[in-house]
């Protein structure tokens, strides 16, 4: 059973004078597969770098079960990071960084290092630098999962790669968890394709923690409500809106799911839907995000 807990408190990170974490607190205290959004200088890079020990918080501090990662070998042997820039000896083979990481470290499975390069149909006789953009990611990917580390946290994993890539990698990601349950970061631009593989999810805007919650929570947050536009105006009042659309009197808006039982009722009275919105469109919202 994993035995981990991560806890942020007030983290804090400064470049100068701007901010990249802004007094950000969460807990992760079970396996799960964490979805973390965001607007690009939302955060996001920042926080993985100082889960992965490379570098420190300038207020506040991040612990992996009561220590603070960076500089600590204990914790990070516990925690792999991969992005499509990891970097390995450039004159091996991919297979010969296979077989290098499992020389170094047993809780990297060999076989199944070379089970998912057939998958995802990469040459192991090539070096690093003879890779595409998304074969990079192919690699940074199955090091990842092979290494079977409690805490796998991955930068854009998805980034670059094909449809059939990208559903390859969410089916590997589900059978990961099965069968040797982790902590995953994981974040990604292309969220509408991964939320349902989340299990919970972290919002960052402007450097702040926006939401953090599980799936459940993200689909109760809001919902749209459609019809005629004097009647969708009645329903929602002064609650604020986003994505608001309106086509031949015909009006489409997202609020916050505040309705009280007297609008529902009336909505159902004038002909005027009202629908939760899924996770991405909540994220969308809360991080500031464009569709």
């Amino acid at each position: 059973m994993l035995d981990y807990t991560i806890e942020a408190k007030g983290l804090t990170r400064y470049y100068g004078k701007y901010a990249a974490l802004d007094s950000v607190n969460f807990v992760i205290d079970k396996p799960t597969v964490l979805g973390v959004v965001g607007k690009n200088g939302a955060g996001k890079s920042t926080l993985l770098r100082i889960l992965s020990g490379w570098e420190k918080p300038s207020a506040g501090q991040i612990l992996i079960n009561g220590k603070a990662p960076y500089d600590n070998g204990n914790i990070l042997r516990d925690t792999v990071f991969t992005d499509e820039k990891i970097e390995f000896d450039f004159t091996l083979s991919l297979g010969k960084i296979f077989e290098k990481c499992a020389f170094m470290d047993d809780k990297f499975d060999l076989e199944y290092a070379r089970d998912l390069a057939d998958k995802f149909e990469l040459d192991l006789k090539k070096r690093q630098a003879q890779l595409s953009k998304g074969m990079r990611n192919h690699f940074a990917i199955i090091v990842g999962l092979a290494f079977r580390r409690p805490i796998t946290i991955m930068d854009e994993p998805v980034s670059g790669l094909d449809e059939g890539a990208r559903r390859l990698f969410y089916s590997q990601l589900v059978q990961a968890q099965c069968d040797c349950p982790r902590i995953f970061i994981i974040t990604t631009h292309l969220l509408g394709e991964f939320e349902k593989y989340a299990d919970t999810f972290m919002v960052l805007k402007g450097g702040k923690l926006a939401a953090y919650d599980g799936r459940e929570t993200f689909e109760t947050l809001f919902v749209r409500v459609s019809g005629k536009a004097e009647n969708v105006d009645s329903v929602v009042g002064d609650l604020e809106t986003f994505d608001v659309k309106t086509l031949a009197g015909i009006k489409s808006v997202t609020v916050p799911d505040l309705l009280p039982r007297k609008k529902r009722d009336f909505a159902e009275d004038n002909g005027v839907d009202i629908r939760p919105v899924g996770v991405n469109d909540a994220c969308v919202i809360l991080g500031g995000l464009q569709h």
